[in-house]
């Protein structure tokens, strides 16, 4: 929206400006009725606020970006008003609720939020949060509007907002302006005084009404007057209603009160003592005094009926031939549900009206004025106190005979929701809900609302006719903004109150007499104000709000005890569990008494023991002391370092990688391109350059001399050996030497040097590409060492002659020749006499027509022509340094030809010039391969680092040679994880394995690798050139010198920046072992906690001389003894065992590493031509969680010594022992994914591996020989040459179809499965291939995915199946061109392979296109072998081809 439409939108009237003036002025607290446009005021405020920030950033050059923030009571009024400033405003406007995932959102996330957004519309208790844990600060914010403000009080978050973070900041200094809004600032009128002046301390405001344009206000708006309607009392007993009701009933056959199933489930608040019992009493007497007993057990049958069905979504699903896990539970279910079904039909909402001695007194005088009500006209609004009583009344009026009212409930949220509003019972509403009963209402779809206090204030209403307090309200702003609901002209607002005197009545008068009193008290204020009489009394200093708080002095991040349960309740969410544990929660155990409280951490959490009890101290309440406990856990676990500086468990990204393990600030990669265009080092330069110096280095291969490389480069002189023509060739290059050479003959001799390249390089290697200048020079060296410019330049005066009489072909059998209209060239064999020219032509096409070309033109071949027998030379392209199984192994054709000596001519060149030249492909990629690596080395300052491990590490897989990086990358991102891994492991010693889980992630994903490796520059070491010089590539072109370096265009893939990275820490491995491998990862700024070896580095484990063995038997069959047996005591500690010390989860996190590193290092030296996939795929078979249970149960019999208090685990465990019992591990490795196993056996196996690995005081040996040990018989089986899993082939199958609208989908096989999904599909273009495949209990997602993919692909491949994949798929050609490649970009940014969900399209198409480009890349290309070109094959594009028609 443009600025000019904006204000046309706003325009205000001049009460609105009148009350808009004062928000400019002051602090200020508009106090309106409700319809009065408070929100437009706000927006007038805020456009003005925000428009004075930027006249200081521009005149001021102020450069802190400021935002306006508007805090909302209920969440789903920030969407509302969202959409209200958006249509009003052309600032750019965002809102935030915790259904986005705000609450796991950090710093950086935010950062960016604010920095995008002008204005941010949430809750307070987001905004609380924000700046609770420091991420945006209360100085950064130029407008703060409290919405509905007279929620300010107590420990609301409000509040907390103001006392943490407003009124700390030291006045003077930088404070955000303050605007609050309301009906009524004051809520108790006994002494609106007092209540006004704490308001105004609190939120540094200044209460303001309208004055000078009371008359407009009076003009524009309704103000209804309150009715009293008075109901008799409700009488104890009701006489004609049924016996027993259904209360008495429930009792008689013991369902109440000793119930387990209702006791366990029931969706409320229990009281100290937790009896759900007297809660549901308390509600259903509640409910029968205000509606009658015909209502009340309609609550009861509604409430306990969508309890107990809540109950059985969570059962365990039912399939034949399995025990039923849950029979007792559901027993009992069934049981209650069979009770209350005898009274289905009673309760109905749709029926007879229901006799008056069934309901209320007070529900009569409610239909009575409904009935009165024109139903043509009639939109309404009821008020009630309590949930259960606005429900049931919706659910009654259909049967109170009131014929044209539609009617819905509108009630909060709560703790336990229901989206159904006739199921609710004491259960809350759904958002969803919320949402579409007040569109309906809007819309005309219903006209009577139902409504607790969620309706009052904030959600946008139609005018409304009839409004009614079915409660009386109890506060003053309960009272005016439900009577501002009343806002049509004439409608009517009624206050019901039960007959004769009552603290209701009295509390009513009082606020009606309060609200004159207030506004009387305002306009005083207001006149003080005016007259500058106002005195200092309402000053704020910190010490006013003395509650305890916690503050970061390093972050700024702080914490009150109102904040603390939240926190302490996240941090143990993210403890990992699994179906057999329950989720861990802190335990509360309060002293009615003392109101003292104690706070009981999960064992779970690995801190010291007396660091899992903390108590309160002495409180006024059970609520304060609980507070205060959770407040004292916080503490004492931030100095244990379980909380960061920012008091958070974990920090997760939005959109980008966090700091790292160490505190490293994230690197910005926003802005570099799949497709990088860099700048890679060049070992040649540019030798055309005017300043350029010329160096020689004399070069050697194979003991053949005589030849010199003249480039712009001082090279480093480089000993070493690579492959050419299938042989194993020594090289020797000296250090370059100065060509000493005045500027003139310096370019003369220079012009001399390219020709003779050129000319030799279109006989031996290519005619393609030598138009442009040559970068580097191969020149014979005379007897002095110097370059031979005689014989450079005779053989470029006279390339060829045909003059044959100055050669004796007879006597030089080293003579090579060509044909007189082309330049390749044959070794001449012999003459040959004997044979006839004509005869020679007749049988070769090729020279038949260049004879019939000379004929036509006068040209005849002579009758007596001489014949040479030639052997054609076969041209090398090839730069290949390593592999002779991609190389020619002669530099001459196996086939001769013959031809007449008056079509050929002889060539200035020897054997063994054109011997060399042909080895100077694969040389000029060695020795730049060598001079990038050097230069890395140089600037790692890591020059003990094998040189040809470097080499291969920064190759890359589109230089198509016999080698390149992703063996490497595949072993160093393993040994990336496992150093991180330690690292985080040692730094966090009292952190859980969720956060550390988190920590390591941010340290190795893809994101924080390419963010490192673009800091170091390393695309300008990478190579990237083809592994071909068919067009001669070693030219002037795309060169270019940045501070003394030589530097040449490339484009390369941004994902090869992290490959790279991690192929360099697998060299550094191979180079040096464990102790150069950090050290490269150290300077490559990962997160390895150092140089220093394991060992070195962490404290030694004493060996406990006085404690036995507790499972002599597991060590023995691990093959390892423990120093400390507590280690391997907690190695078998299941989470679900609550009566130990701390669980496995640690050491699992350690062994898991341990365990995919050692397997990598087993498979890449054992299987030296095995590719990455496959590397991967073998290793993947090793560590899966089938393969581990069944090392877990046949070979350390861990089923047995495992500490559990889970008795499903202990019986899937014994089931699990017996299914493999029976079963060779050959059988298992190739039926893996069919096989399902209790994940806390793999994870059993992997601990032990762990704590092996800290017992041996961090030996990498040791571990290794216990993983071996355990390993034995599944590697000696398993080898990189072994299939996919289904999954795997499935996805990698439809990636090589282009097709990008692919997925897995879990659903439930039928409603009383609900809400639990039991069976997957693959979908493919919406269209779901065949039957789901059903999945049994417990079945983990990845064997279910396996099933389905298998299922799914046969009928994908059978032409005559209505599922064939190309009659479902609709992709275009240009869409099969596009989206691959986007989805492939998208791969290099993944955080985290666990972020790739293929329940969505989007992560199918990631996740199969990955698999695409790790496959692709390490197939071996299928031109291995340069082919020999056909004798008669003329190059049609050579610089001297005659074109003969």
């Amino acid at each position: 929206m443009s600025d000019a439409a904006a204000v046309d939108k706003l325009v205000a009237r001049g009460y609105q400006d009148e009350l808009a003036q004062y928000a400019r002025d002051f602090n200020a607290i508009l106090a309106a009725d409700t319809g009065t446009g408070k929100t437009l005021i706000s927006a007038l405020v805020i456009r003005w606020c925000m428009a004075m920030e930027a006249v200081k950033r521009t005149e001021l050059t102020v450069d802190t970006k400021k935002v306006s923030v508007f805090l909302v009571p209920q969440v789903p009024l920030v969407e509302q008003q969202r959409l209200f400033l958006e249509e009003n405003s052309s600032l750019e406007i965002r809102g935030y609720t915790g259904s986005m995932g705000v609450d796991g959102w950090n710093r950086s996330a935010w950062i960016n939020e604010f920095m995008e957004a002008d204005v941010l519309v949430m809750t307070a208790q987001i905004f609380l949060n924000i700046l609770n844990h420091a991420h945006w600060k209360m100085s950064q914010v130029a407008v703060v509007v409290f919405d509905e403000v007279h929620n300010c009080k107590g420990s609301s978050p409000q509040a907390q907002i103001m006392k943490n973070h407003y009124h700390t900041i030291p006045r003077g200094q930088s404070r955000p302006k303050i605007l609050g809004l309301t009906a009524s600032p004051i809520f108790n009128p006994k002494n609106p005084v007092k209540a006004l002046q704490e308001i105004e301390k609190l939120t540094d405001c200044k209460v303001f009404v309208v004055r000078q344009y009371a008359d407009e206000l009076a003009k524009h708006t309704f103000r209804a007057t309150a009715r009293i309607i008075d109901y008799p009392r409700t009488p104890s007993h009701f006489p004609s209603y049924v016996s027993p009701n259904l209360w008495e009933e429930l009792e008689q056959k013991g369902v109440f009160p000793h119930c387990k199933v209702l006791a366990d489930h029931m969706p409320f608040n229990q009281n100290a003592s937790g009896d759900w019992y007297s809660t549901l009493k308390s509600r259903y007497d509640s409910t029968v005094r205000a509606l009658g007993p015909f209502a009340g057990d309609l609550f009861l049958f509604v409430h306990i009926t969508s309890s107990l069905q809540s109950v059985k979504e969570d059962l365990a699903p039912l399939y034949p031939g399995l025990e039923d896990p849950d029979a007792e539970k559901r027993q009992g279910v069934e049981k209650v549900l069979a009770l209350l079904d005898v009274h289905k039909a009673r309760f109905s909402t749709e029926g007879e009206a229901l006799p008056h001695g069934w309901i209320s007194p007070k529900l009569l005088a409610l239909r009575n004025l409904l009935q009165k009500q024109d139903i043509n006209t009639f939109r309404g609004m009821v008020f009630a106190a309590e949930r259960q009583i606005a429900t049931t009344i919706s659910l009654l009026i259909p049967r109170l005979g009131l014929p044209g009212i539609k009617v819905g409930p509108l009630v909060g949220h709560g703790q336990k929701v229901c989206s159904e509003p006739t199921q609710i019972g004491m259960k809350g509403m759904s958002f969803r809900a919320q949402e579409n009963i007040v569109e309906d209402f809007r819309r005309g779809r219903l006209n009577l609302l139902i409504a607790t206090s969620v309706a009052e204030e904030g959600l946008d209403f139609p005018l409304c006719s009839f409004v009614c307090r079915f409660d009386p309200p109890k506060t003053l702003p309960q009272y005016i903004q439900s009577r501002g609901r009343a806002r049509q002209a004439g409608s009517s607002f009624i206050i019901m109150l039960e007959e004769g005197p009552t603290p209701e009545r009295g509390k009513v008068e009082m606020l009606q007499i309060g609200e004159g009193l207030a506004k009387n008290i305002y306009g005083q204020k207001m006149d003080r104000l005016e007259d500058n009489s106002l005195d200092d009394d309402l000053a704020v200093d910190v010490d006013d709000f003395p509650e305890d708080r916690l503050v970061i002095e390093k972050t700024g991040a702080s914490l009150t005890p109102a904040d603390a349960i939240s926190l302490l309740n996240n941090l143990c969410s993210l403890i990992p569990h699994d179906l057999h544990t329950r989720p861990l929660v802190p335990k509360y155990k309060i002293d009615p008494m003392t109101f003292r409280c104690e706070v009981i951490l999960p064992s779970a959490l690995p801190v010291p023991r007396d660091q899992l009890l903390y108590h309160s101290t002495p409180s006024r309440s059970k609520r304060a002391a609980k507070r205060s406990a959770a407040f004292n856990a916080v503490k004492g676990l931030y100095c244990l370092e379980v909380f960061d500086d920012y008091l958070l468990p974990i920090r997760r990204g939005k959109g980008d990688t966090v700091e790292d393990v160490d505190g490293k600030l994230p690197i910005d990669i926003s802005s570099i391109e799949p497709l990088m265009e860099v700048l890679v080092h060049d070992a040649w330069g540019d030798v055309w350059e005017s300043t350029s110096p010329l160096f020689f280095h004399t070069i050697s291969i194979a003991g053949q001399g005589g030849m010199a490389v003249v480039c712009a480069q001082r090279l480093r002189g480089y000993e070493g050996n690579m492959m050419a023509r299938k042989e194993l060739m020594d090289v020797r290059l000296s250090d370059g030497v100065l060509l000493e050479l005045e500027q003139e003959e310096k370019l003369e001799r220079m012009v001399l040097m390219d020709k003779f390249t050129k000319q030799v390089i279109k006989v031996a290697i290519t005619r393609k590409g030598l138009t442009e200048k040559s970068s580097v020079f191969l020149v014979p060296l005379d007897p002095a060492g110097f370059p031979d410019w005689d014989a450079m330049n005779h053989s470029t005066c006279t390339p060829a002659s045909t003059n044959w009489r100055a050669i004796y072909p007879s006597e030089s059998p080293d003579i090579i020749i060509s044909l007189k209209n082309e330049s390749k060239p044959s070794r001449l064999v012999a003459s040959r006499p004997d044979l006839v020219a004509a005869e020679c032509v007749a049988k070769d096409p090729y020279l038949s027509k260049i004879v019939a070309y000379n004929t036509d033109r006068g040209i005849d071949l002579p009758e007596d022509d001489l014949v040479y027998q030639c052997r054609p030379l076969l041209q090398m392209t090839s730069t290949e340094f390593r592999d002779p199984n991609r190389q020619k192994s002669t530099l001459w054709s196996e086939q001769d030809i013959f031809l007449p000596q008056s079509l050929c001519r002889w060539m200035n060149m020897s054997h063994d010039t054109i011997s060399f030249f042909s080895l100077l492909p694969p040389l000029t990629h060695l020795l730049s391969s060598v001079y990038r690596a050097r230069i890395l080395l140089q600037k790692l300052k890591t020059p003990r680092l094998d040189l040809d491990r470097t080499i291969e590490a920064f190759t890359l897989p589109s230089a198509n040679a016999s080698f390149n990086n992703q063996r490497l990358e595949t072993l160093g991102d393993s040994f990336l994880k496992v150093a991180t891994t330690i690292h985080v492991y040692n730094r966090f010693p009292f952190k859980h394995e969720g956060q550390l889980s988190y920590l390591r992630q941010n340290s190795v994903c893809n994101r924080y690798l390419l963010g490192r490796g673009h800091v170091l520059d390393l695309p300008s070491f990478m190579t990237i050139e083809p592994n071909s010089q068919r067009t001669w590539r070693l030219t002037t072109k795309n060169t270019t010198r940045i501070q003394g370096e030589w530097l040449v265009k490339r484009t390369i893939p941004r994902r090869s920046v992290q490959d790279c990275m991690e192929a360099l820490i697998g060299a550094a491995w191979l180079s040096g072992g464990e102790v150069m491998a950090l050290d490269v990862g150290t300077k490559l700024g990962l997160c390895f906690g150092g140089i220093k070896s394991w060992q070195d580095r962490y404290t030694s484990v004493r060996m406990d001389v006085d404690q036995s063995s507790p499972f002599p038997a597991l060590e023995e069959s691990l093959g390892y003894q423990f120093k400390n047996k507590s280690l391997l005591v907690e190695a078998v500690t299941h989470p679900s065992f609550a009566h130990g010390g701390a669980s496995y989860q640690r050491l699992e996190f350690l062994g898991d590493a341990i365990l995919d590193f050692v397997t990598m290092d087993y498979f890449f030296n054992n299987y030296p031509t095995a590719t990455s996939a496959q590397l991967s795929r073998a290793r993947a078979r090793c560590v899966c969680n089938p393969t581990l249970a069944a090392i877990a149960t046949k070979k350390l019999a861990a089923h047995k010594v495992l500490f559990s208090d889970s008795i499903s685990l202990i019986k899937d465990m014994s089931e699990t022992a017996r299914m493999f019992a029976s079963m060779e591990f050959t059988e298992i490795v190739d039926d893996l994914w069919r096989l399902d196993a209790p994940k806390a056996l793999g994870d059993v196996v992997e601990a032990l591996l762990g704590a092996v690995f800290v017992d041996s005081n961090w030996e990498y040996s040791v571990v290794k020989r216990v993983v071996i040990h355990l390993l034995d018989e599944v590697l000696g089986y398993v080898h990189p040459d072994m299939p996919m899993d289904p999954t795997s082939e499935f996805l990698l199958w439809v990636a090589k179809r282009k097709c990008t609208e692919v997925t897995f989908r879990k659903d439930s096989s039928s409603p009383e499965i609900a809400p639990r999904k039991d069976q997957v599909s693959v979908v493919v273009h919406g269209v779901d291939v065949g039957s789901p495949t059903i999945i049994k209990p417990k079945t983990t997602p990845a064997l279910g995915r396996a099933m389905a993919s298998s299922n799914a692909r046969q009928l994908l491949e059978d032409p005559t199946s209505e599922f064939f994949f190309d009659k479902l798929c609709t992709c275009t050609i240009e869409e099969k061109e596009r989206n691959p490649e986007l989805y492939q970009a998208a791969i290099d940014l993944t955080s985290d392979e666990a972020d790739i969900n293929l329940e969505t399209v989007e992560g199918f198409a990631t996740a199969s296109q990955d698999l695409l480009i790790r496959e692709a890349t390490n197939v071996e290309s299928t031109d291995l072998v340069e082919e020999v070109s056909d004798p008669d094959e003329r190059d049609s594009d050579s610089d001297d081809t005659v074109v003969y028609p």
